[in-house]
């Protein structure tokens, strides 16, 4: 489902005044975004909206969208044997932000 149909679904089941004070946007921000008519980059509102409603968070590592709990065990993993770029995610994994607490 893309992002936009996932806000309109969102929005006919909470409602635009409870969904943009969720999101931290006005109520015409939300009718633009499910108009199709935003000129602007949804990477953010994207990013928020996921960390709300769903179980997905933005990867600092790689920048894709991936399930919190595949996150969390990549957080918690020690540290790897060889290879760059399993190590490289692996310390982008320790000092993200995600990985508070954890």
């Amino acid at each position: 489902m893309s992002f936009i149909k996932a806000l309109q679904a969102k929005r006919d089941e909470v409602g635009t005044h409870q969904l943009s004070h969720a999101l931290g946007l006005s109520e015409s921000t939300i009718r633009v975004i499910c108009n199709g008519h935003y000129k602007g980059s949804l990477e953010v509102i994207t990013g928020i909206f996921n960390q709300i409603y769903n179980n997905d968070c933005i990867c600092e590592f790689t920048q894709e969208i991936i399930d919190r709990t595949d996150c969390s065990r990549r957080a918690s993993a020690p540290r790897p044997f060889g290879g760059a770029t399993k190590q490289a995610w692996w310390e982008t994994c320790q000092s993200c932000e995600l990985n508070k607490g954890n």
